[in-house]
C-alpha cells in the first residue's frame, strides 16, 4: 500500500481513497466522529458498540457467578409447637428449615438442644443433644424435623431449646457453615396430672386417720399408663385403702387410663405414733411410661404432724428411751400414761406386746397378766384400780421387770442382731369432743439393740498340734531356757465386729521366739519396744465361733526362770485383752482372759506336774 500525506484525507489506498473534511481533526469527541451515511463512522460504530455489549454481559456474568455467590447462602429455621405443654406430658416440636438462596446446602445435620427440666422421650435424662441428619437440600427447599420431648420440670417454667443447622456449600470444598435459632418452651402452671393430699387437721398418735388422694387430668387428651406410688415415714402404719393396691401394702395402685379432663381419688387408712408435735411426710408421686422410659408426672405431700392425744403413753426402759441392752440383763420396763382432755376417760386397759428372741419371759415380773403365747401383757382396772377412772390431767405408771437371756440363741448363719421391742396401746371406750375416733387410743412402741459379744480363751502348751515343737526342760529348771506354745481363740456372738486387737505383755525371763500359726490371714506380732504380743483382726462375721471352729492364732515363748523363782510357777504373759467395734450398736466391745503361767492345766501331757521351777 501506497500513500501520500494530504491535509483532505486520512489515508489513501490503490482500491480506493476516501476524504474528509479538515473539521474532523477538530471535534472535541476525538477519532471516529458519528457521520450519517459515512462508511467509515458506521463501520466504528459498530465495533463501538460490541465493545460495550460484551463489557455489560462479562458484567452480569461475573456477578451472577462470582459476586452473587460469595455473598452465602440464606437458611431459615423455625419452630412449631402445641399451645399448651405441660409437665410430664410428651409434645412434638416440629423444626423447619428453608435454603432460601439459590446454592444448594451439602451434608446438613440438624442438632436440638435441650435445657434442664426437659428430656426426649425414650432417651436416657442426661442426654441433652440430639441430632438428626437431614442431607442436601437444595436451592429453595423446605425441610421439616419432628422431635418428642418431654418436660420433667417444675410448672410455669421457662426453657430455651436451641436448633443448631450445620453444612456445606457445592462452592466450597472444605468450609462448613453453622445457622442456628432458639424457641423458649413455657410449661403450664398445672403439670399434666394434678396430684392433691387431705387429711385431717388433728391426728393422734395411734389413731387410724384418712388420707384422701386425689388426682386430675388437666391436658385435653387422655393420658395412659399411669401409676400411683406412696412412701411412709416409719412412725406410719398402712392399715386399709378405698381402692385394693397392687401389692396390697398401700405402697403402689395402677391407675391405668385418666381421661381427659377426669381423674378420681383414693383414701388410704392408717395410723401414725409418735411424739406431739412430730411431723413425718406422707408422699405421693404420679408416673407414666413412654418408649419403656418411667417419666414423673406429678408429686406431692402430705406432712403429718401428731398432735397432743387426749390420751398419751410413754416407754422407758432402764430409765432412758436409748438402752442398749446384753446378753444376760435385767430390764426395767415403765409406762407413763396422762389424760391430757377435759373429760375423765372410763375403763383405761394398756397393752404391751414383747417383740424379741432374747427375752426371758419366765423372769417376767409385774402387775399386768402375761399371756404367754402370744408374749403379751395386760393392764386394767382389774389389776390396777387408778385405771378405772382417769380424771382431767391425771398421770400414772405401770411396769414390769425381766430378764434376757444368758446366753444368744444362735442356731443358724442369719441369727444376729437381736433387738428388743415393745408396742404397747392405751385405750379408752370415753370419746373426747372434736375427737371423730370410735374410742380413745394412744400407741408407744420402743426397740433396744441388744450389744454383742465377744470371747476368748489363752492358754499354754508344752506339746500339742500346732505344728511348733517346744524344747527345754520340764518343769522348768532355775537359769535353763524353756519353749511354751501360747493359744488363743477367739468366738464371735450375734453382731459383726472390727478392729479387733488382741494383746497381752511378755513378763520378765520370757521372749519372742518368732515361730507362729494362725487359721486366718493374720497372725500375732511382737514390739521389742513395748514387750506387747499383738493379734489384730481386721472384722470377725457374727456367728464366727459359735457356729464352726473359733479363730485362732499359736505363737511360741522362750522363758529362763530366775533363783528367786525356785519352787514357785513362773508368769509367761499378763492377763489377754481383747477390744472390738460392733458394727451393730456402734459400740465397744471388750473382754480379756488370765494370764498364763508354768502351770498348764490344758496340757494333758504335763498337767500333773504343777509347773513349779525346780533346781
Amino acid at each position: 500500500m501506497k500513500s501520500d500525506y494530504n491535509p483532505n484525507s486520512v489515508w489513501t489506498s490503490k482500491k480506493e481513497e476516501y476524504h474528509l473534511p479538515s473539521k474532523f481533526f477538530q471535534t472535541k469527541k476525538g477519532i471516529g466522529g458519528i457521520f450519517p451515511g459515512d462508511k467509515l463512522g458506521e463501520k466504528k460504530n459498530f465495533i463501538w458498540f460490541f465493545v460495550l455489549c460484551s463489557a455489560f454481559v462479562a458484567g452480569a456474568v461475573f456477578y451472577f457467578f462470582f459476586l452473587r455467590s460469595t455473598q452465602g447462602p440464606n437458611v431459615s429455621i423455625s419452630f412449631a409447637k402445641p399451645d399448651q405443654v405441660f409437665v410430664g406430658d410428651p409434645f412434638i416440636l416440629s423444626v423447619s428449615l428453608v435454603d432460601n438462596s439459590e446454592i444448594a446446602l451439602d451434608n446438613t445435620i440438624l442438632a436440638v438442644t435441650l435445657p434442664d427440666g426437659f428430656s426426649f422421650v425414650g432417651q436416657s435424662s442426661d442426654q441433652r443433644v440430639m441430632e438428626q441428619a437431614i442431607g442436601d437440600i437444595g436451592p429453595g427447599s423446605i425441610g421439616k424435623k419432628d422431635f418428642n420431648i418431654i418436660a420433667t420440670g417444675d410448672p410455669n417454667a421457662i426453657g430455651h431449646i436451641t436448633a443448631k443447622l450445620v453444612y456445606g456449600i457445592s462452592t466450597t470444598n472444605k468450609a462448613t457453615f453453622e445457622s442456628d435459632s432458639v424457641i423458649d418452651i413455657i410449661t403450664e402452671n398445672a403439670p399434666a396430672i394434678g396430684l392433691n393430699f387431705t387429711i385431717p387437721q388433728n391426728v393422734f398418735s395411734g389413731q387410724d386417720f384418712d388420707t384422701t388422694v386425689t388426682y386430675h387430668n388437666n391436658t385435653s387428651h387422655d393420658v395412659r399408663n399411669v401409676v400411683l406410688k406412696m412412701q411412709y415415714p416409719s412412725t406410719f402404719t398402712f392399715s386399709t385403702s378405698s381402692v385394693v393396691s397392687d401389692s396390697g401394702d398401700g405402697k403402689s395402685w395402677s391407675l391405668g387410663t385418666i381421661t381427659a379432663g377426669k381423674g378420681g381419688s383414693i383414701v388410704i387408712k392408717g395410723l401414725a405414733s409418735g411424739q406431739a408435735n412430730a411431723a413425718s411426710p406422707l408422699t405421693g408421686q404420679l408416673t407414666t411410661s413412654f418408649s419403656g422410659t418411667i417419666y414423673t408426672l406429678n408429686s406431692g405431700m402430705a406432712n403429718v404432724v401428731i398432735a397432743q392425744s387426749p390420751l398419751s403413753l410413754l416407754i422407758t426402759l432402764n430409765n432412758t428411751s436409748t438402752y442398749l441392752s446384753k446378753a444376760a440383763d435385767s430390764l426395767d420396763y415403765v409406762f407413763s400414761y396422762a389424760n391430757n382432755s377435759d373429760e375423765t376417760l372410763q375403763n383405761v386397759t394398756i397393752n404391751a406386746a414383747l417383740i424379741g428372741a432374747m427375752y426371758d419371759f419366765s423372769t417376767l415380773r409385774g402387775g399386768g397378766v402375761l399371756n404367754s403365747v402370744t408374749n403379751n401383757v395386760t393392764w386394767s382396772q382389774s389389776t390396777n384400780s387408778e385405771l378405772a377412772s382417769l380424771a382431767p390431767g391425771q398421770t400414772g405408771k405401770v411396769e414390769i421387770t425381766l430378764q434376757t437371756k444368758k446366753t444368744f440363741p444362735i442356731k443358724r448363719l442369719s441369727d444376729k442382731n437381736y433387738v428388743l421391742k415393745v408396742q404397747a396401746k392405751i385405750q379408752s371406750p370415753t370419746i373426747p369432743p372434736n375427737t371423730s375416733a370410735s374410742s380413745t387410743v394412744s400407741i408407744a412402741s420402743m426397740q433396744s439393740k441388744v450389744v454383742g459379744q465377744v470371747a476368748m480363751t489363752a492358754a499354754g502348751y508344752r506339746s500339742d498340734s500346732s505344728g511348733i515343737t517346744n524344747s527345754g526342760p520340764f518343769p522348768p529348771k532355775v537359769n535353763k531356757p524353756s519353749q511354751y506354745t501360747i493359744h488363743w481363740n477367739v468366738t464371735n456372738y450375734s453382731t459383726d465386729v472390727r478392729n479387733v486387737v488382741v494383746s497381752a505383755y511378755l513378763q520378765s525371763g520370757t521372749v519372742f521366739t518368732g515361730n507362729v500359726r494362725s487359721n486366718i490371714s493374720t497372725q500375732p506380732t511382737y514390739n521389742a519396744a513395748t514387750g506387747i504380743v499383738t493379734w489384730e483382726i481386721p472384722s470377725i462375721s457374727a456367728t464366727a465361733g459359735a457356729l464352726g471352729a473359733p479363730l485362732s492364732a499359736v505363737f511360741q515363748v522362750s522363758n529362763t526362770p530366775a533363783i528367786n523363782q525356785l519352787g514357785q510357777t513362773v508368769t509367761l504373759i499378763s492377763q489377754t485383752n481383747l477390744r472390738a467395734d460392733d458394727t451393730f450398736t456402734s459400740s465397744t466391745l471388750t473382754t480379756s482372759a488370765n494370764q498364763i503361767t508354768t502351770y498348764l492345766p490344758k496340757d494333758a501331757t504335763v498337767a500333773n506336774q504343777g509347773g513349779m521351777v525346780v533346781q
